[in-house]
């Protein structure tokens, strides 16, 4: 087999030969340029990993007074789900089934 050096090689200006590859000649070739795939900034503070998540949907009357609490709180405002477990947590103690903060014997 022969092979024509002119489909092969072509002489430069300054004589040099410079190799071209007969199937992309007169082809641009282009590389696609491979994205990283940034994850989404997820909001609020970063999950401990501890806990049961629970989902709950709640109806615009019981949102109003909710947020009308956290509207009342001093800077930094807690968030709808820290709001929810302080109201939880106040309505347990209330109700017995969780021991006052303050009282670590269970007094009270």
């Amino acid at each position: 087999m022969t092979v024509s050096l002119d489909s092969v090689a072509w002489s430069g200006p300054a004589g040099n030969l410079t190799f071209l590859s007969g199937r992309f000649f007169g082809t641009m070739v282009l590389m696609a340029t491979q994205e990283t795939l940034q994850p989404k900034k997820r909001r609020g503070p970063k999950p401990t990993g501890q806990g049961v998540p629970i989902q709950v949907r709640l109806q615009p009357d019981s949102l109003l007074p909710l947020d009308a609490w956290i509207a009342a709180q001093p800077d930094p405002k807690p968030s709808r789900p820290e709001a929810i477990r302080h109201a939880l947590t106040d309505w347990l103690t209330g109700q017995g089934y969780v021991r006052h903060r303050e009282d670590p014997e269970g007094v009270n």
